[in-house]
C-alpha cells in the first residue's frame, strides 16, 4: 500500500540508518498536492507505522546473511577483526552476531525505533520551490496532528563506549582466508575525536585550539586598519581541519608506499567523524601481495608518525583545499 501511494503521488521514498540517526528522505513532486502527500506520508509512519512478523523475521535472516558472509571476504573479514578488537568487542559498530540476532523481538525493535521518533528528538528540513503558507499548512495540518510523546519511567542506560586498552595482544592480529588468488589487504585504525573536537577521554579539543589561537593573539602586533576574522572559533573550524588533513595523509600515503616504494596497488586514509558520539576514529587501508603488505603497513605508519617532523607546507593545504 505504501508503495502504491507513492507512485500514484510521485514519491521516492527512502528510510536509512547509522549509529547516531535515523534519516528518512521523501523526494516528491510539488504539482498535484505533491508536498501534501509527502507530509501524510510522514504522519502516517509516526502515527499508524505497520509492523509485521514476516517483515521482521526478513529482516533478520538478511542480517544473518550479512554476518556469515563475512568470513568469505578477505577485506570484510580483516576489517570486522580489527573494529572488534579496536571498540573492545564493543557489537554496536559491527555486524550483529547470530546470538544477538536472536535476542531482539519485533515489539523490543518497534520500540527502539518509535522512541526515537518523538518531537523533541526530531528535526524535519523541507527544500524546494514552494511558499511559506504552503509549507506551515502542511505542518500544522499533518505534524502539528501528531500525539504528543507518552512520557516514560524507564531510565535509560547506555553502555559507554570504549577503545581497546593498550598495550594488547589484538593490537596485531592476521586473518587467513583461501582465495582463488595470492592478495593481501590491511587495516590500521586508531581513535579519533568527532567532528566537534570532543575526545573519548572527554577532553575538548576545540576549546584547546581556541585557547591557543587567543594567546596567539595577544602577542601578536596588531594590524591596523584590518579587520582580522580569527576562523578558529568558528564551530566547523575543527571538522574542516580534520578533513583537510585527511586529504593530506591520502596525498602522502599515495605518493610514499604507493609511487615511491611500490609497495601497494591501493591505500587510503579515511576519518569517521560522529556528530554526537564522543569519539571518532581513523582507518588506513592498504592492498598488496603477502610478501609486500608488511612493508606496506610499516611504510604506512611511518608516513603517520612523520607528521610531526616533516610538517605540512603550504602547497599540500592548497592541493587539499
Amino acid at each position: 500500500q505504501v508503495e502504491l501511494f507513492c507512485v500514484n503521488n510521485l514519491i521516492n521514498c527512502s528510510l536509512e540508518s547509522n549509529e547516531e540517526f535515523i534519516f528518512m528522505e521523501f523526494r516528491f513532486a510539488l504539482r498535484d498536492n505533491g508536498m501534501r502527500a509527502a507530509f501524510q506520508l510522514l504522519h502516517m509512519v509516526l502515527e499508524h507505522n505497520v509492523w509485521l512478523e514476516d517483515a521482521f523475521d526478513r529482516a533478520a535472516q538478511l542480517y544473518l546473511s550479512y554476518y556469515r558472509s563475512i568470513p568469505k571476504s578477505l577485506e570484510r573479514a580483516t576489517a570486522h577483526k580489527l573494529m572488534v578488537a579496536m571498540l573492545n568487542h564493543d557489537e554496536r559498530f559491527v555486524e550483529p552476531s547470530p546470538h544477538s540476532l536472536e535476542k531482539l523481538t519485533l515489539q523490543s525493535v518497534k520500540e527502539a525505533v518509535m522512541n526515537q521518533f518523538v518531537g523533541s528528538n526530531m528535526e524535519v528540513s523541507v527544500v524546494g520551490d514552494f511558499t511559506e503558507e504552503e509549507v506551515e499548512s502542511c505542518v500544522l495540518d499533518y505534524l502539528g496532528t501528531v500525539s504528543a510523546a507518552k512520557s516514560s519511567n524507564k531510565e535509560e542506560h547506555i553502555e559507554k563506549i570504549s577503545f581497546l586498552p593498550s598495550p594488547s595482544d589484538l593490537h596485531f592480529q592476521q586473518v587467513y582466508i583461501k582465495d582463488t588468488d595470492e592478495r593481501a589487504c590491511a587495516y590500521i585504525a586508531g581513535p579519533a575525536p568527532n567532528r566537534w573536537g570532543f575526545a573519548t577521554e572527554g577532553k575538548d579539543l576545540f576549546n584547546d585550539i581556541r585557547s591557543s589561537s587567543a594567546d596567539a593573539e595577544i602577542s601578536a602586533p596588531a594590524n591596523s586598519g584590518k579587520t582580522h576574522i580569527n576562523v578558529r572559533n568558528h564551530p566547523l573550524f575543527f571538522g574542516i581541519t580534520l578533513s583537510l588533513l585527511a586529504e593530506i595523509i591520502n596525498s602522502r600515503l599515495f605518493t610514499t608506499v604507493r609511487d615511491s616504494m611500490g609497495l601497494t596497488y591501493d591505500v587510503s586514509f579515511e576519518l569517521n567523524l560522529f556528530d554526537k558520539l564522543d569519539l571518532g576514529w581513523y582507518v588506513i587501508a592498504v592492498t598488496s601481495t603477502p610478501s609486500k603488505v608488511h612493508k606496506a603497513v610499516d611504510a604506512c605508519k611511518g608516513v603517520l608518525r612523520g607528521l610531526h617532523h616533516n610538517k605540512i607546507v603550504e602547497r599540500e593545504l592548497d592541493r587539499a583545499k
